[in-house]
């Protein structure tokens, strides 16, 4: 509630306007803005709130979404740690991140199919969704991935903070490697994308170190590509929910 009055509650205009957009400096990367309490009431209850990463980003996203809506693929959703589920006890545990780089920690993500079949069901066909062994870096990066329209990734998520470029989303092992698939920032922004909305279904995904120039997080590497919007994460997040 504090931080709300300080913040937003001395702008007349936030009580006039449905959508709050937040260019944010320092640490305030790390806030999540949706959580501030306006009269006891979160206020992503009474108004969509967005982030940019800068004003001159902003504009430039506001000028490539004027471009003429290209027709291809629809959905392209993604789950790749669908098997070997935990114990049903063990469900609300399970969360979408790794602290390192350890196979062992890959656990099965029993939640992510149906979240991406069912996301995939209430958008248009056609669709594309890679499940389990089929969902590896190489068969993500051979997709036409510049003509799907909505991308949902429901994985694994590793965050670097000491190294920003080592971040990565994890995807399936692939036969030749035998080693989970790490699409790391520096592949993320060689992507050539035109999403309107990419979902980063994992841990930690906004999260980044704080510099001159804002957060370097996986979100950034997404817009760098080419997504006109980026869903993702400031915290640890579990499968179940």
């Amino acid at each position: 509630q504090k931080l709300f009055k300080n913040l937003l509650g001395v702008i007349p205009e936030y009580r006039t306007k449905p959508d709050v957009i937040v260019v944010p400096d320092g640490e305030l990367d790390l806030l999540p803005f949706g959580a501030l309490a306006d009269g006891g009431q979160y206020i992503l209850a009474s108004h969509t709130v967005s982030f940019a990463p800068s004003g001159t980003v902003l504009d430039l996203l506001r000028h490539r979404a004027n471009l003429p809506t290209h027709t291809g693929q629809s959905f392209l959703g993604v789950a790749a740690w669908i098997s070997k589920a935990p114990p049903v006890t063990l469900l609300a545990m399970v969360k979408r991140a790794v602290s390192g780089l350890n196979r062992s920690e890959l656990v099965a993500l029993p939640e992510s199919r149906y979240e991406v079949e069912t996301a995939g069901d209430d958008l248009p066909k056609p669709r594309t969704i890679l499940l389990g062994s089929q969902a590896t870096v190489d068969t993500f990066q051979k997709l036409p991935l510049g003509e799907y329209d909505v991308i949902h990734l429901a994985l694994h998520g590793y965050v670097n903070p000491a190294s920003p470029d080592e971040s990565a989303l994890v995807f399936a092992p692939s036969n030749a490697h035998k080693e989970a698939g790490y699409l790391r920032v520096p592949a993320i922004r060689q992507l050539h994308l035109e999403a309107n909305l990419v979902t980063l279904s994992a841990c930690n995904t906004g999260v980044g170190p704080v510099g001159e120039d804002g957060v370097d997080d996986i979100v950034n590497a997404f817009i760098d590509a080419g997504a006109q919007s980026v869903v993702s994460t400031l915290l640890p997040v579990e499968d179940q929910g």
